[in-house]
């Protein structure tokens, strides 16, 4: 299901969720998230969503340093207050409990941070290898018990390093380290701003969007131990007939992979977001579903409803 944050005349925000089944879930006025809506650019969106549970945070003002972490079921609310700016929230993710991945930059490294809502406590996590790299946005790929992310190389000058393209942390033993990303080594920084990590049938799956072919090439994870890939589709998204990608005055824009978010990939078909659409592409019959959104949207990701507790 698809989580479309939209303006609510009553109580602050409304989350309307769509696919097939179109439902609203109301927040109750008297949640402290209330106070803060509406503000313009200060206003908290959803940038997280874990199994039925809610991350709110501001995505344009900056130091973020609060977190509005409820479900909107049971309307349980966490207020999560940090003072480890600057850096970015890489992960809300779930194993004993719920819990934050943090990544704090201090110039040319990182310091890495856990929180732990049950104890409402942050801790360094202690890598046996020295680790200084940044997850690029999006919410990470989990399999095997591991968080995925394509590596972010705003911290380096040079050349992303693809054999460290792919940053692994295990969230049991709160280890850190990287793998290469499949393909060709790139010549820029930019490319890793086009790939994006996703799960297919508990395989970890490797989504390349090739700006110069319009194509999005997916390679699938078949031995995570022997960490061997398997390059097994192509999605053709300039053809027209499917996906309408060009701009109202014509053309396709040469930063499209800002402009397209991928989802995930279930039963078969990979579901990404371009613009004002969401796309559901059928990867083995290459058959596609879609249907416009209602209005310009705040924020827009996955939920599925659950009745679980956050702390």
């Amino acid at each position: 299901m698809i989580v479309m944050i939209l303006p609510s005349i009553r109580n602050g925000f409304m989350c309307s969720v769509k696919m097939l089944i179109r439902r609203r879930l109301y927040l109750q006025p008297e949640l402290k998230i209330n106070k803060h809506l509406g503000l313009g650019e200060r206003s908290p969106s959803p940038i997280y969503s874990c199994q039925g549970v809610l991350l709110f945070a501001n995505k344009y003002y900056w130091p973020r340093t609060t977190y509005y972490v409820l479900n909107p079921i049971t309307q349980e609310e966490v207020i999560v207050q940090h003072t480890h700016h600057p850096g970015r929230l890489c992960a809300f993710y779930f194993c004993r409990g719920f819990k934050l991945f943090y990544a704090q930059v201090r110039r040319s490294w990182c310091q890495y941070l856990v929180y732990i809502f049950k104890t409402q406590t942050w801790r360094k996590v202690r890598s046996s290898c020295t680790f200084n790299f940044l997850p690029y946005r999006g919410s990470p790929a989990i399999v095997n018990g591991a968080l995925h992310w394509i590596v972010y190389t705003y911290l380096k000058k040079d050349l992303p390093n693809c054999a460290n393209g792919i940053m692994v942390f295990r969230m049991d033993k709160e280890e850190l380290s990287a793998m290469p990303h499949p393909g060709r080594v790139c010549k820029a920084k930019q490319v890793h701003e086009t790939m994006r990590l996703l799960v297919k049938e508990n395989c970890l799956s490797f989504c390349h969007l090739l700006v110069s072919e319009l194509a999005v090439y997916i390679w699938i994870l078949e031995d995570y131990e022997m960490w061997a890939w398997n390059k097994r589709y192509k999605v053709n998204i300039c053809n027209t007939r499917f996906f309408p990608l060009g701009l109202p005055y014509g053309g396709v824009p040469r930063n499209v992979y800002w402009w397209i978010k991928f989802f995930y990939i279930q039963d078969g078909e990979l579901v990404f977001y371009y613009m004002d659409s969401v796309f559901s592409y059928n990867l083995d019959h290459k058959t596609v579903k879609g249907f416009k959104l209602p209005q310009m949207l705040f924020a827009l990701g996955t939920y599925i409803k659950s009745l679980v507790a956050i702390a």
